[in-house]
């Protein structure tokens, strides 16, 4: 037990300092972080986010830049994560969505 808790303490370690490191590159940063988790095995996902943040942050990060296609291939990931950090992300979501809809003056109709 004691030699798993400090492969996990390593593991998280050097996790951490992944991303510090990837943090150097904002513009990069959530696109990258996206890339990670969409590679890596759901179950693993609550130990990335505790080193990179919660992902609604990197969602909406990737919103403000414009990278919907990015954003779009989020779902993926909420589609797999927790009910509570899937809420978290799915209001996200609809609140950039309500200010696209202002933005470009949609009606109902015109998201549909």
């Amino acid at each position: 037990m004691r030699t798993h808790t400090y492969a996990h303490t390593q593991a998280s370690a050097l996790l951490s300092a992944a991303a510090h490191l990837v943090r150097q590159f904002p513009s990069l940063f959530s696109e990258c972080v996206l890339a990670v988790a969409r590679k890596t095995d759901a179950q693993l996902w609550p130990s990335l986010f505790n080193a990179v943040g919660p992902p609604s942050l990197l969602l909406e990060d990737l919103l403000e830049m414009g990278a919907l296609a990015s954003a779009a291939c989020f779902l993926l990931v909420i589609d797999r994560c927790s009910v509570d950090v899937a809420v978290g992300l799915w209001e996200c979501m609809w609140v950039w969505a309500c200010e696209w809809v202002s933005v470009f003056g949609w009606g109902v109709g015109g998201c549909m």
